[in-house]
């Protein structure tokens, strides 16, 4: 006994896309497409740091184990460009974006 998949199919089809958008919507579709660095400065650029001491690579177990780099109260997402410029123990500083 066959039953016919097609109705089931949709209606499926239909509840992700409503999910997905609502789930979305804030962000938009652009933000789906963007790369990782524009991400990160869209996201971060609020940020202010006043000379905080890097204390070296977290691992975030929520976010598939990428590393962040840790300032103590503040963690930021470790970038390519930035890994063989800041050293354990230097001092960052960054005014917050207007």
């Amino acid at each position: 006994m066959l039953k016919n998949n097609k109705p089931l199919f949709f209606i499926s089809l239909i509840g992700f896309l409503i999910l997905f958008i609502y789930f979305n919507y804030e962000k938009g579709l652009s933000d789906l497409f963007k790369s990782e660095t524009d991400s990160f400065v869209s996201e971060f650029s609020p940020i202010e740091m006043q000379k905080q001491k890097y204390l070296g690579e977290v691992a975030d177990s929520l976010n598939h184990m990428n590393t962040y780099m840790n300032f103590g109260k503040i963690c930021l997402p470790m970038l390519d460009q930035w890994k063989d410029k800041i050293e354990l123990g230097d001092y960052v500083s960054k005014k917050k974006a207007v």
